[in-house]
């Protein structure tokens, strides 16, 4: 009994040493800087450090003469290294966001490049003359909305109000009657800050879609339905839209009400029904910096990842998948004469440039 106790005392003992070094290099590795490296365009924190502190503990346990063997060292060595988190300090970082936020860099570079190509057509005048009509604020989260009609506004609405407002009962209204709350709760503060300020300092989004897709969306919800019901949105506008019988009718309409070249000034903006202004009109995107440009045509993956940014939940109740209505529009456009179709496209030629649309498939 005595020489087992002995034993074990002495084992003991040859221990301490060991895990005395162990605590050490671990020590070392948690706490020195970690180095970032570039892999596959992604940045991650450098792993390497796990697999030099599982080496230099088969080295202390062979050299304690605990792990004598080779086959025994191999053994230890051939299992896999001890994982470690790749920010310690920091929330995960994927390299999905990366590429994400470069994807929105590339959207602003195009749209600050042909803004200050047309600068003397495209801007109002600076921050403060710009329109602020269909900015929906989101104060809490420091987030302003530009909506533009036909681009995943009711949407939107959803978003906002469900996040300002979890517990109101009203989302069960009407699309017109939600976006009326929209507008008269989703507004600046103010009494608490300047509402330049608040401009300057909050991130600024604004939604667009190919344009001539968003007219032919537009024709068809407020134009179209008018030869069957007498109630349509183009006879409850005031004054009156004049009878159109068909697209051709609508393209013409817009071609002979609007003169272009377009200018941003307050005529401009108040001579165009909200529907089908140009996204540089609507928004005045050339004097307030808009941090993200979300596009129908990616619409899932954009809010998918700048929802969470924002803290904002996108319920299965919602317009959510927008989808871009192109086969639809290709066929409407298939009615019109090229000319017509060249003429209608110098009314949107900022928007296709700032946005990088193209016209090519519209003339096929």
């Amino acid at each position: 009994m005595g020489a087992a106790k002995f034993t074990c005392f002495f084992l003991a003992v040859l221990s301490l040493p060991l895990l005395l070094q162990m605590y050490q290099v671990k020590r070392m590795i948690l706490t020195q800087p970690h180095t970032s490296i570039k892999q596959g365009g992604f940045e991650t924190r450098s792993l390497n450090a796990a697999a030099r502190m599982k080496n230099l503990s088969v080295s202390i346990m062979t050299s304690k003469g605990i792990v004598g063997d080779q086959k025994t060292r191999e053994a230890v060595k051939g299992q896999p290294s001890p994982k470690l988190p790749l920010y310690l300090d920091d929330e995960p970082k994927t390299g999905d966001n990366i590429g994400r936020e470069a994807l929105y860099a590339e959207r602003r570079a195009r749209l600050e490049r042909v803004c200050h190509e047309h600068r003397n057509q495209t801007s109002f005048g600076g921050v403060a003359a710009a329109p602020r009509a269909q900015l929906r604020w989101l104060n809490r989260e420091q987030l302003v909305v530009c909506f533009s009609a036909k681009v995943g506004t009711t949407s939107w609405c959803h978003y906002l109000l469900k996040h300002a407002f979890p517990n109101a009962s009203y989302f069960n209204t009407s699309n017109a009657q939600l976006h009326l709350i929209a507008l008269r709760q989703l507004v600046s503060q103010p009494q608490r800050l300047d509402i330049l300020q608040q401009l300057g300092s909050y991130t600024k989004v604004v939604n667009v879609r190919h344009p001539f897709a968003r007219l032919v969306s537009a024709y068809r919800d407020k134009i179209e339905p008018c030869s069957t019901d007498p109630k349509c949105y183009a006879n409850r506008k005031r004054p009156p839209l004049p009878t159109m019988l068909d697209f051709k009718d609508f393209v013409q309409f817009l071609i002979d009400k609007i003169k272009v070249p377009v200018v941003a000034d307050r005529s401009s903006f108040n001579s165009y029904d909200v529907h089908w202004r140009p996204y540089f009109l609507n928004c005045g995107v050339c004097d307030l910096s808009y941090k993200y440009i979300i596009k129908m045509e990616t619409w899932n993956e954009d809010l998918r990842y700048l929802l969470p940014k924002f803290n904002i939940a996108a319920g299965d109740d919602v317009h959510g998948n927008a989808l871009n209505s192109t086969n639809a529009s290709y066929r409407y456009f298939k009615t019109l004469p090229r000319p017509l179709i060249l003429q209608l496209y110098e009314i949107y030629k900022i928007d296709f440039e700032m946005f990088d649309y193209s016209l090519d498939e519209y003339l096929q």
